[in-house]
């Protein structure tokens, strides 16, 4: 799935998941596509949705750190 599908379902989703929920919602779709295998570059550009995803990504993923320092240090 690529990331610009899953910002589309989740601008419709985030219309019917309460707003305190939703950063648990994001949480755990985020750990699923991690296990799912979404490739580096995908999963990094999760964190540009919103800062649900962006906060997710960072708890989630060991490559979110390497990749925005990687890119910091450009």
């Amino acid at each position: 799935m690529d990331v610009d599908t899953i910002n589309l379902c989740w601008s419709i989703f985030q219309r019917y998941i309460k707003s305190s929920d939703q950063s648990h919602a994001v949480s755990h779709l985020v750990t699923e596509l991690l296990d799912a295998g979404m490739r580096d570059e995908d999963i990094a550009d999760l964190a540009d949705i919103d800062s649900n995803f962006a906060e997710a990504v960072k708890e989630n993923s060991d490559d979110y750190d390497d990749y925005y320092n990687d890119n910091d240090e450009e």
